[in-house]
């Protein structure tokens, strides 16, 4: 059976910008999607969860760019993974998509007092093993990931879990096979990376700086004031704060302080200056990065 969404005698996806190159349409919906992806994630969530707001997901971040986006696959796909030595997930076939999505979504809500266990990531595995669209399940499943956590009290760190795609999808691709460890796992991480970037005295910090910080332990953590002189050495940069190693412990210091931006293991000696109106804007961090 020929395959109704690529171009004939290829295997590109037909698409809106009419490219018949792979490559080339692989560099252009990442430039696209991206977009798309972040929308999604800023919007309000939905009030429940499910296929609807799952294929709404998609529309979002895949409308400009596939004609298909937003509809339901009507085709048997298989997809080689690493992970399973070259075999495919056994996914769904186009008349079970709906039911095993509103299963899976189902068992999500029954475990989202424990985002962290088998069961939960079983769940989640779930709605990405019906694979309901021709293409771009992966995105738009932990895109539907992050509102469902964002809903239920349960902030996930969407950075963290996307940095390495190849390892989600190895994860999801384990866990729809009936070991879900890794994305448990995965998963573990990316709730406990939340929590450490909403520090109660420095604010909202990047993922490595969160990190960064729960090491130092128990040191005192303080925010440098405006005439304060401040000594010491740049631990890291997150986003417009310097964290700083000082004698006194560590100290956060606006980097609109410093003449130029400080690298890491940087000495040194400033007296620092309240940020304009203007940089103060510009410090404020992503809601959800």
């Amino acid at each position: 059976m020929s395959d109704p969404y690529v171009y004939e005698g290829t295997d590109v996806l037909v698409n809106h910008f009419g490219v018949t190159d792979g490559d080339e349409l692989d560099r252009v919906e990442r430039v696209v999607t991206e977009l798309g992806v972040w929308r999604r994630m800023q919007a309000p969530p939905p009030e429940s969860f499910g296929l609807a707001f799952l294929r709404e997901v998609h529309e979002g971040i895949f409308g400009e760019i596939y004609p298909f986006a937003g509809e339901l696959r009507t085709v048997v796909v298989r997809k080689q993974e690493p992970v399973l030595s070259g075999r495919s997930v056994d996914y769904a076939d186009p008349a079970a998509i709906e039911d095993m999505v509103e299963d899976s979504a189902a068992r999500m809500e029954a475990l989202a007092g424990n985002p962290s266990s088998l069961a939960f990531a079983s769940a989640v595995s779930g709605v990405w093993k019906a694979h309901p669209f021709r293409e771009g399940n992966t995105r738009t499943v932990l895109v539907f990931l992050h509102q469902f956590c964002r809903a239920h009290g349960m902030p996930l760190d969407f950075e963290t879990l996307s940095r390495s795609p190849q390892d989600v999808r190895d994860a999801l691709a384990l866990a729809a096979t009936g070991v879900p460890e890794r994305l448990a796992a995965s998963l573990g991480e990316a709730f406990r990376s939340a929590r450490r970037r909403e520090h109660p005295v420095l604010g909202r910090l990047t993922a490595e700086a969160g990190l960064m910080v729960e090491g130092f332990g128990r040191i005192p953590v303080s925010v440098a004031a405006d005439g304060d002189r401040v000594r010491g050495h740049v631990a890291c940069v997150s986003y417009k704060t310097v964290i700083a190693e000082t004698a006194r412990g560590i100290v956060g210091v606006p980097l609109a302080s410093f003449p130029v931006q400080p690298s890491a293991g940087e000495r040194f000696d400033l007296i620092v200056h309240e940020a304009s109106a203007e940089e103060s804007a510009d410090m404020r961090a992503p809601a959800f990065g």
